[in-house]
């Protein structure tokens, strides 16, 4: 494939205006309504499918350039099992290919699973944000727009959402799984993370539930 072609009128106006073409074309992401959980959410992957096109057109590279384990904790759920949370902070840099010049963007990120992925899902939630603030891509769902649960603490959701995904995980029949699609409707307080881990689990769930019953 030829190299494209960049004017130097390109390469003098630098990462600020090539920004501002990005987000002329690309303005939003709408957020999808999750099978089974009924919840809405913008995934890595179509943050990314909504960008990468503008970005290669307006010459922007966009690469980690710093990860920090802030925080690696188990909490013991209510059945006994174990919920792992990570939280990392995390810098990206935005580099206009042309002229050089560079931008970083520092964001924080949460992931929470019974297993390995909390790192993985923290650092996912992160690089989702980063892209998401630094071309101020609107999805549609602003979660400030929800208000919390009266009197229900940090702690107290987290538990929450803990019961939930270990509830998914080990219901055992297609009927009793099929119910957690009512029972996690208003879940609004949830963050992205911890909406991303339910559904995994409930989609891992329903293939092995479905499998036995045939």
């Amino acid at each position: 494939m030829a190299a494209k072609d960049v004017s130097p009128m390109v390469a003098e106006k630098g990462l600020s205006y090539a920004k501002l073409q990005v987000m002329s074309d690309v303005g939003y992401c709408l957020k999808t309504k999750s099978q089974g959980l009924n919840y809405t959410f913008a995934s890595e992957s179509e943050l990314i499918a909504a960008l990468r096109p503008a970005l290669i057109e307006h010459d922007i590279t966009v690469s980690p350039v710093d990860c920090e384990l802030l925080e690696s904790v188990q909490y013991e759920t209510k059945r006994g099992g174990r919920m792992f949370v990570a939280r990392v902070k995390t810098t990206y840099r935005f580099t206009h290919a042309p002229s050089g010049e560079s931008e970083d963007v520092t964001v924080f990120g949460e992931g929470g699973d019974v297993g390995d992925k909390s790192l993985p899902e923290a650092m996912t939630c992160a690089y989702k944000y980063a892209i998401r603030q630094a071309f101020m891509i609107e999805t549609g769902d602003d979660p400030d727009r929800h208000a919390s649960q009266p009197g229900v603490s940090k702690l107290e959701l987290q538990k929450q959402f803990e019961n939930a995904l270990d509830a998914v995980k080990v219901a055992d029949t297609l009927e009793t799984l099929e119910k957690y699609q009512h029972v996690y409707t208003d879940l609004r307080d949830f963050n992205d993370t911890q909406m991303s881990a339910l559904q995994i689990a409930y989609d891992t769930s329903f293939t092995r539930l479905h499998a036995g019953a045939e």
